[in-house]
């Protein structure tokens, strides 16, 4: 079952020689870093999980419909389910820009803490 990652770069934080427990605060980043890299990688790209990553990217260069974001929709949820099991999503919305962005706006809450925060991530076409 995949954990909570830690965030990088590493940094040092109080006087203690091992593990420092985590504020709500410091949780919610590291779970925002991990939610980003699933969205933002592409399946294939982390070559020992082929499988890994929803390759938002490619719907910069589709024909974009209203099935099309629900299929991307569907592949965010299923990547959550896999990769973050620690979260419940709550709402997933997606949006076409101007000049060819998209706009994914994600509402999730953290298990086993009263955390509940939302992602937004733009990706505008390379020019």
């Amino acid at each position: 079952m995949p954990f909570i990652n830690v965030l990088f770069p590493l940094r040092k934080t109080g006087k203690n020689i091992g593990f420092d427990s985590a504020a709500d605060d410091e949780i919610t980043e590291a779970v925002k870093f991990n939610l980003r890299n699933i969205i933002l990688t592409s399946p294939g790209e982390m070559i020992w999980d082929l499988d890994f990553g929803v390759g938002i990217k490619d719907l910069l260069f589709e024909q974009i419909d209203l099935n099309t974001l629900d299929e991307y929709k569907a592949i965010i949820r299923g990547q959550m389910e896999t990769y973050a099991p620690y979260i419940d999503v709550e709402n997933i919305s997606l949006y076409i820009l101007e000049d060819n962005a998209i706009k994914i706006d994600f509402t999730y809450s953290i298990n086993r803490t009263d955390v509940t925060d939302i992602l937004e991530i733009v990706i505008n076409q390379p020019i």
